[in-house]
């Protein structure tokens, strides 16, 4: 049997692969393997760089939007108190000039009383006259 074999062996029907050449060749498969896997773990992480780059870009505009708003809010607050200063002064002013229009209108009946009597007088006057 051991003749059989190594005549095999010799005459190069029987391939014998020794266990180094095999633990070698499959090495050799499994370096193959991670090599890919690598290569697209590289490819993956490129493109998880490139989402979190966009998205960093995002946040920013966003960051600046919201400043932006927040400037403008500031400001619509600043005008919304002048604005409310004014009115205040506005209706300040109302009511003295309504104030005003009453002791005019309470001035203008006191003149009217006034004028009546003048006017009743000056027809007594002119009555006696006539008389």
């Amino acid at each position: 049997g051991t003749t059989y074999i190594v005549t095999l062996i010799l005459s190069g029907d029987l391939e014998v692969e020794s266990p180094i050449v095999r633990l070698s060749r499959e090495a050799s498969q499994l370096a193959e393997g991670l090599h890919t896997e690598v290569e697209d773990l590289k490819a993956q992480l490129s493109n998880e760089q490139a989402e979190v780059a966009r998205l960093r870009a995002d946040v920013a505009r966003l960051t600046e939007k919201v400043s932006g708003g927040s400037g403008e809010l500031t400001k619509a607050n600043e005008d919304l108190a002048s604005a409310s200063g004014e009115l205040a002064i506005c209706r300040g002013k109302l009511k003295a000039l309504g104030k005003q229009v009453e002791d005019v209108g309470k001035e203008i009946e006191q003149k009217r009383g006034e004028l009546e009597e003048v006017v009743g007088e000056r027809e007594r006057l002119y009555g006696k006259i006539g008389e």
